[in-house]
């Protein structure tokens, strides 16, 4: 049975946000454990000395209102362990194996604020510690490639069985990670010092260590074997550095493919976006703060394991004489938009990226003229006739004219953009959400919630959030938005560092109100997430299952939100449970010619999920595109004939996330040869 004591100390801390440490009253305290802790008062800290009587493990923990944090020492007061809560709880836990005949030190101390009370219950038991290891199974990867050793060790699948001082065991696996009963696993990699890689986990007095098997470099070398041309003009396409050149930026084109050579001599061409690549990236590098750029050819490097090859990029001397403006933008710009702009330590910064109605004559030395408008300009890519154009950051007082360049192929087109006055007041939270308690893990579900916007010329205007009008987006964390007039106003979650609480902000229009009616509580921790289905980008009813540390089981059905096609397939949704609102986000982590392998982040914890790969295009999955691919579309078009996830991913040929005719369309000339590639 556990033996436990308990102490009262009481005092009162003048200074704000200082550590202190409360006095106990005697010299000594009796405790059940055999032996006597006895007082030693210092200057602002309270020691506990004592000398135990058996080994075992000890738990010396605080309750009460506190922030307690404690140290412990051996007899030359050299400090063996610490213990904080962090932002986990207000109490510390600090557990260790002590021995018999030997004498330590225990310092117990509060974080607290101005003339606040220091009250709390300090109590020590006997528990349970964590003895041995072993590492059980080894991961799935045991090669370690010299001169890559830590880019290559990959620790997924490793299991370790900790021996327990009850003689239990307990199986830890690195998928899953979690402490072993309050025990961190700390685990390591390292080097022997004679050019052996291992990895080292150790856990309470648990140790173990497993040797990586070291290999040689498999790639002898590599080039490119094909890309289309890399061409800017002339300072367009990147920035003035400070030292006075123009610093180019440049991407890779979308078809570039590099051969790899390796040493058994076999050879294998990728695309260059298809990264990693057996593990390893890509990377490249220009050295332009050494060798400016100039008009012509230029080489940059690119590098994998350990090879490299060059590229060339062409510098293209400005091909115009003059520019006239024909017209400016519309745009009107509201000053304070948080969509248009952001502050920046008290000012607002304009981004005037609306080029709407923007129209300008280029004149070029052989005397003929071209009209750049509407049709020339790609807002969404930033280019124009396909290639990038910038559009600088402006500092603005307040309402008024602002004077803006936009620069093009080495030409800069100057013109004014109105901004006016903010019409919004203020924001009122009249009612708050039908429910108003969450998990803290979770976000609040806003339905129900009633805000009303006043705008400074006395009118207003109240919107109540229903699931028909809140719309989710994804921007670092998840926040929903509904339309009030022609605006949108925004609803998320903030977190405050100060008081370790979160709280909603509503926005409109930069003007913002914060409130703080919802409750957060404490969230089940998750012991794993033990199935994933549906698993696609573009679809509804992905469903994870959800196992928590408590015994309870949950499925979630996930809704995409943003998708990214940046060779990396990532993308990000979220999903309604009964505790909250909770997203969660993917990325690739390794392909091979058969299946795609994604981290699956959420609730706090990352699983892996394994996608066949498939042939863009082929619905059905046979291998083949043919006409009855596109058969298949027209007939989940026409809800005849419903298609499955899997046969969705493979039939949005225009990556857009909805299936259409074009769909269908496109692939019909794919199979006439009309076009190569989807």
């Amino acid at each position: 049975m556990k033996k436990i004591i308990s102490i009262v100390l009481i005092s009162v801390m003048l200074l704000s946000l200082m550590p202190f440490t409360a006095f106990a009253g005697g010299d000594e305290i009796e405790l059940e454990l055999d032996t006597k802790y006895e007082v030693w008062v210092g200057e602002n800290v309270e020691i506990y000395r004592f000398t135990p009587t058996e080994d075992g493990w000890y738990k010396f923990y605080t309750e009460g209102d506190c922030d307690t944090y404690a140290n412990l020492y051996n007899s030359n007061w050299d400090e063996i362990d610490f213990a904080d809560d962090s932002y986990d709880d207000s109490n510390f836990i600090l557990t260790y194996k002590l021995y018999s005949g030997y004498t330590y030190y225990l310092e117990v101390g509060a974080y607290v604020e101005e003339t606040q009370v220091v009250k709390f219950n300090l109590f020590a038991t006997e528990t349970v510690g964590v003895e041995g290891a072993y590492i059980s199974k080894e991961p799935d990867n045991m090669n370690c490639i010299i001169g890559y050793e830590y880019e290559s060790i990959d620790l997924f699948g490793m299991e370790v069985t900790f021996t327990l001082s009850d003689g239990e065991k307990y199986l830890w696996s690195y998928n899953n990670g979690g402490n072993v009963l309050g025990f961190y696993v700390d685990y390591s990699i390292d080097s022997d010092g004679y050019g052996n890689y291992y990895v080292e986990v150790v856990c309470g007095e648990g140790y173990d260590r497993l040797m990586f098997d070291m290999v040689e470099n498999p790639v002898e070398s590599i080039s490119v074997e094909s890309m289309s041309a890399i061409e800017l003009y002339e300072n367009s396409s990147g920035y003035f550095s400070d030292e006075g050149y123009y610093h180019y930026q440049y991407a890779m084109p979308e078809d570039a493919k590099i051969r790899i050579k390796y040493i058994d001599g076999t050879e294998s061409v990728v695309n260059y976006h298809d990264q990693p690549i057996d593990g390893f990236y890509f990377e490249c590098d220009d050295e332009q703060y050494l060798n400016h750029w100039n008009v012509g050819e230029n080489e940059f490097t690119i590098k994998y394991m350990g090879c490299t090859t060059t590229a060339t990029v062409t510098i293209l001397p400005c091909p115009y004489e003059s520019v006239t403006l024909i017209s400016a933008p519309t745009r009107e710009y509201i000053y304070g938009d948080f969509s248009t702009g952001y502050v920046y330590d008290g000012d607002y910064v304009l981004c005037p990226d609306d080029l709407t109605g923007l129209s300008f004559e280029l004149g070029y030395s052989d005397g003929t003229t071209e009209i750049i408008d509407e049709d020339n300009i790609d807002m969404e890519h930033i280019e124009i006739d396909g290639y990038m154009y910038e559009i600088g950051e402006y500092l603005v007082a307040g309402p008024g004219n602002v004077l803006v360049t936009l620069s093009y192929k080495g030409m800069d087109i100057t013109y004014s953009v109105k901004v006016v006055e903010n019409p919004i007041d203020s924001i009122e939270v009249l009612k708050a959400p039908d429910k108003h308690k969450y998990e803290d893990r979770y976000h609040a579900d806003y339905t129900g919630m009633e805000i009303k916007v006043n705008f400074k010329d006395g009118t207003n205007e109240t919107v109540v959030l229903t699931e028909e009008n809140m719309t989710y987006e994804l921007k670092g964390s998840l926040y929903c938005y509904v339309p009030v007039g022609d605006y949108k106003l925004s609803i998320l979650r903030q977190f405050d560092l100060y008081s370790e609480k979160y709280y909603t902000t509503v926005v409109c229009l930069g003007v913002m109100t914060d409130y703080y009616g919802i409750e957060y509580t404490e969230s089940r921790e998750v012991e794993s997430i033990t199935k994933v289905e549906n698993f696609a980008y573009n679809t509804d009813g992905m469903t994870i299952c959800v196992e928590y540390k408590d015994g309870t089981e949950e499925t979630l059905t996930y809704s995409p939100v943003d998708y990214y096609d940046y060779g990396d397939d990532m993308y990000e949704g979220f999903a309604y449970t009964e505790n909250g609102i909770t997203y969660f986000d993917t990325s690739l982590k390794s392909k091979d010619e058969t299946s795609t392998v994604y981290t699956l982040y959420t609730l706090g914890k990352s699983t892996e999920v394994t996608v066949p790969n498939f042939k863009l295009g082929d619905v059905d999955g046979n291998g083949d595109i043919t006409i009855m691919d596109a058969t298949a579309i027209q007939l989940h078009i026409a809800s005849i004939s419903i298609l499955t996830p899997d046969e969705l991913s493979r039939a949005d040929t225009d990556r857009n996330s909805n299936i259409t005719i074009m769909d269908a369309t496109l692939i019909q000339l794919f199979i006439a040869q009309l076009i190569t590639e989807f």
